[in-house]
């Protein structure tokens, strides 16, 4: 990894923990093979290194998890599970937009 970019991360791991803040949104967006999921695992693991608990998961695998907690009854586990983290990181959030029309599984009517 460029040491500039690895310098930024660190920065911003260093501020966000150094804020004492709860973490709020990061998009990245380009185009394929630029290295968006590098930077996202980069600042997921400088945020591991500073004391936050990360998963960074593929959204894709994020959605079939959920449809098949909820599927099971599960859902309500399932998302505790996911409470234990400070900061999730999904990659390819445009797979689900492209590919896979999920129902709601957050909420419920």
């Amino acid at each position: 990894m460029d040491q500039k970019i690895s310098d930024g991360i660190e920065q911003l791991a260093k501020r966000i923990g150094a804020s004492n803040r709860d973490l709020t949104t990061i998009l990245i967006f380009g185009p394929p093979g630029v290295g968006k999921s590098h930077l996202g695992s980069g600042i997921g693991h400088a945020l591991i290194d500073v004391g936050y608990r990360v998963l960074l998961m593929r959204t894709s695998e994020m959605v079939q998890r959920l449809q098949a907690a909820r599927q099971s009854l599960q859902l309500p586990a399932v998302l505790a599970k996911r409470d234990r983290f400070d900061l999730l990181i999904l990659d390819d959030i445009s797979y689900v937009s492209e590919r896979i029309r999920p129902k709601p599984v957050c909420y419920s009517n």
